[in-house]
């Protein structure tokens, strides 16, 4: 319970606020461009705009199952597609305008297209976290050892909504966290398929990427960039270091362990309700990104943690992660772990996982693609 003396936070205006302009030279090319820092995994950005003229635009989505092992169910896919919507929503009240979204028919469940209408709306404000979509990052660096405050929590509680609550995980219990995740991350250092997305996601010499996660933004220390890039130049590299000289090890211990106690609290995002719909999951992305976005403008960082819920879900769900005969035992026990954390129901009802606390801004991050990139739909996409 709060106390009079510990109010819920007003989510403050950042320093380089969005201002709601009397007249938008265009309207609906500012808002896109502020949208098209929505999060999505790996900063794949798997969707394009299509203008329409007028107040009018068409979003297409790129279907990652087939080439990502964190999609092959389509839920985080659709997750980061909420994001965007949210995103889209929160942006168009910057310059007056409501965003009407509605869903097209037909096409891809995993890759759904949207017609969007953005109506003006005469006094109407922008949504105080519009002011955070561009500093939102992932940090993926230590924290701070102190848990958010219970006003901090309730505050985080509301921006997520109604709809879902927030599991918490601080002091000694940050260590079973820690160690899920680093069990977690085996199936993404020791398999081939996690070679290969590895391959495909970093750009290495590099403190910011437009498409990529930069190496500077993966939480290793810069001396033991050159070591991993060597280690991961070929499958066969990988194999041997794994095998012979604990080539799992050091990242594991670097980026999931250490972070994982190093940080003031685990999170997860559960629904209130399953829902293993669509929109189901859009609708928990939505929360996703409206958490995140409190989350920054609180001064707390954030780093998603998805691994042991995604190939948990596999598990249960019959999904083959990779030929390895080790890959299913592992994800079934990371199953079993995050039953006996979060209950009997923890696989239908968590949408989202993650570490937070406080730190000074991570020195690199991911940008984003060009709007006019983003505007012109690869052959892929309808």
């Amino acid at each position: 319970m709060l106390l009079a003396a510990d109010p819920v936070p007003r989510l403050p205006a950042a320093a380089s606020a969005v201002a709601t302009p009397a007249l938008a030279v265009d309207a609906v090319a500012t808002i896109l461009d502020l949208a098209r820092w929505a999060p999505s995994g790996d900063n794949a950005q798997a969707w394009r705009f299509r203008r329409l003229g007028g107040d009018q635009v068409r979003i297409d989505t790129r279907d990652q199952s087939r080439d990502c092992l964190y999609e092959r169910d389509g839920r985080c896919g659709l997750v980061s597609i909420g994001a965007l919507l949210e995103t889209i929503r929160l942006a168009a009240t910057t310059v007056g305008r409501r965003a009407l979204i509605a869903p097209l028919a037909g096409g891809n469940a995993n890759a759904p297209s949207f017609a969007v209408t953005f109506r003006p709306e005469p006094g109407l404000t922008a949504d105080p976290l519009a002011a955070w979509i561009r500093a939102r990052s992932v940090h993926r660096g230590t924290y701070a050892g102190s848990a958010p405050t219970a006003a901090e929590r309730t505050a985080l509680e509301q921006a997520a909504g109604s709809e879902f609550r927030l599991r918490w995980a601080t002091g000694a219990a940050r260590l079973r966290w820690a160690g899920l995740n680093q069990r977690a991350a085996l199936l993404r250092l020791d398999t081939k398929v996690g070679w290969e997305l590895m391959g495909r996601i970093i750009e290495w010499d590099a403190r910011f990427s437009a498409d990529r996660l930069p190496d500077r933004a993966l939480g290793l220390p810069p001396a033991l960039l050159g070591t991993a890039r060597r280690q991961l130049a070929s499958w066969g590299s990988t194999r041997f270091a794994n095998r012979w000289l604990a080539g799992t090890w050091a990242p594991r211990l670097l980026l999931e362990w250490w972070p994982g106690l190093r940080c003031g609290a685990h999170l997860a995002l559960q629904a209130a309700t399953p829902d293993d719909s669509a929109a189901g999951w859009l609708r928990a992305g939505a929360a996703v990104q409206r958490l995140w976005l409190a989350a920054t403008a609180l001064g707390l960082r954030h780093q998603p943690g998805l691994s042991p819920l995604v190939f948990a879900r596999y598990a249960r769900d019959g999904i083959a992660i990779d030929t390895d005969p080790r890959a299913q035992p592992r994800a079934e026990a990371l199953g079993r772990e995050l039953r006996a954390l979060l209950g009997a129901d923890a696989l239908e009802r968590t949408v989202w996982l993650g570490r937070i606390g406080r730190a000074p801004p991570a020195p690199a991050r991911s940008l984003r693609l060009a709007l006019a990139t983003l505007c012109t739909p690869p052959p892929e996409l309808p």
